[in-house]
């Protein structure tokens, strides 16, 4: 068994099985044991021919293009042509572009440019850009030139908010590309070849980063990766000066905001608030929220009304630029998944509103906000709460409904509402939580003596006021609650489906 046979023996044994083996992957693993062997003879090149133009597996033709080219180019300089020309496998053209790249020999030259415009041809743009539609070929089982001609629309529009147009090309570069919900699990680095494009949307794949290449897109103007698994973003980012929109929404793998992304943030997107009256510092925040929800954020007056219209994505600010308010929220979405640590440096925030979005951590820097008056985090994912809660003292309404709080901490126990389930935050119950007793003071100042034993009592009293989200309640009677308050339209739609869901 340990008799050892000469080279030219076991290339002879090779060729024999790539002959008469029906099984692709022996053919394929005995082209790759010829390659390490680094010995060939001039009678094996007609069989590495016949393989290359005849073969029927793509990764047995590559691997006999490499050999022929490392081997026999100029002998077979006429069969490589012939397979540019006429093999429609992206494994055998995307091996062929490889096995060129830096070669400065004449006939690796000319085969060069020959490959070059049977990529241009076949997917309809230049050659660099043609290269990442190959690499997506053959990461992506689903998509290939039929698709390509399918799916390819004429307006950027159509592509940017449709869900299943591909591509905007023109005169030969792609301006727009949307692989939303494609499965993606990385970008391919010749990302970096699409020039022109301005428009890239990536929602809901299972890409964790992007490829540094991603910063020599400087035409790009939106970049959307809502809904994936984020984790890191390189610093190349930072090249894309043009960048008009970038959206992070619903990336719940990100725990901490990459570095990239704050200097977007400070460099670029907080130039709209400063030029709106913000301070630079509450601007930066601005803009590092609009870039994690993937909204902008508009601008209210102190005085207006923002609890609970349809939708928000809101701030306002003081006659000095502080920010003192901060709104995001939406019946349906859930944007925000991480209250970033900057947002805590706003020494003159007194409300802010997170509730329906998908927060798993209040940061332990929340104790920062000094001057917060209302706190609503409602509906989201939150388990624990930080013990540096307990440091805000003019903290007056705290909302936490709907969390998954097993079990509040034993000084939020204390200044809890009594109520029968007072430690239950996530049930029905919970919607007695979050409901000050100065907010119902201010409403009737004649009820000087509220406390926690006439709560429901002065409840009964409050009947245009929605127990759940201080929206008004207009003549909506389907549904009330104990002590005979009312809720508005789409929170009892809410409590009756818990309530329907908890019988079940």
């Amino acid at each position: 068994m340990n008799r050892k046979i000469s080279k030219s023996a076991a290339l002879d044994l090779l060729v024999s099985l790539i002959e008469n083996s029906d099984n692709h992957k022996t053919r394929f693993e005995c082209m790759e044991i010829i390659d390490k062997m680094d010995y060939t003879t001039k009678g094996i090149f007609k069989y590495l021919e016949n393989c290359l133009v005849s073969d029927e597996n793509p990764k047995v033709r590559a691997s006999a293009a490499k050999l022929i080219i490392k081997n026999f180019l100029e002998e077979g300089y006429s069969s490589l042509k012939w397979t540019i020309a006429y093999d429609d496998s992206a494994v055998v053209l995307k091996t062929l572009h490889d096995l060129f790249k830096g070669a400065t020999d004449r006939y690796i030259n000319e085969l060069k440019r020959d490959l070059n415009r049977r990529l241009s041809s076949i997917y309809g743009v230049i050659s660099d850009e043609a290269l990442f539609l190959l690499d997506l070929e053959l990461g992506v089982s689903f998509f290939n030139t039929n698709y390509l001609k399918i799916y390819t629309s004429n307006t950027i529009n159509g592509v940017i908010n449709g869900n299943y147009m591909m591509c905007v090309i023109k005169n030969g570069h792609i301006m727009a590309l949307n692989l939303s919900n494609w499965g993606l699990n990385n970008l391919p680095v010749s990302i970096g070849s699409l020039s022109r494009l301005k428009h890239l949307i990536l929602k809901n794949n299972n890409i964790k980063t992007l490829p540094s290449s991603i910063g020599l897109l400087h035409h790009l103007r939106t970049l959307d990766l809502s809904k994936c698994n984020i984790k890191s973003l390189p610093d190349s980012l930072i090249n894309l000066h043009m960048l008009k929109r970038v959206s992070l929404n619903r990336n719940h793998n990100m725990k901490e905001i990459p570095r990239s992304i704050s200097l977007l943030a400070k460099k670029y997107f907080s130039r709209k608030y400063i030029w709106e009256g913000v301070s630079s510092n509450d601007a930066f925040v601005l803009g590092l929220l609009e870039i994690l929800t993937g909204f902008e954020l508009k601008r209210l007056k102190p005085e207006d009304f923002t609890m609970y219209r349809e939708s928000a994505c809101h701030y306002k600010i003081n006659k000095k630029g502080n920010v003192i308010g901060i709104y995001i929220f939406h019946p349906q979405l859930s944007n925000l998944t991480i209250i970033p640590d900057s947002l805590c440096t706003l020494g003159h925030l007194k409300e802010l509103e997170l509730p329906n979005n998908d927060i798993k951590y209040i940061p332990k820097s929340i104790g920062e906000l000094k001057m917060i008056k209302y706190l609503n985090l409602r509906n989201n994912i939150i388990e624990q709460i930080p013990e540096s809660l307990n440091k805000l003292k003019y903290l007056t309404c705290l909302k936490l409904s709907g969390n998954r709080i097993e079990s509040p901490p034993d000084w939020l126990k204390f200044k809890l509402d009594k109520s029968e389930n007072k430690e239950n935050l996530n049930g029905c119950k919970k919607y007695f939580f979050g409901i000050p007793f100065s907010e119902i003071m201010r409403k009737f100042p004649e009820n000087n003596n509220l406390n926690s034993e006439n709560y429901y009592e002065i409840l009964k009293k409050v009947k245009d006021i929605c127990l759940v989200c201080r929206d008004k309640v207009l003549r909506f009677r389907g549904f009330t609650c104990e002590g005979s308050s009312i809720y508005c339209q789409n929170c009892a739609r809410a409590l009756n489906n818990l309530e329907r869901n908890q019988k079940s």
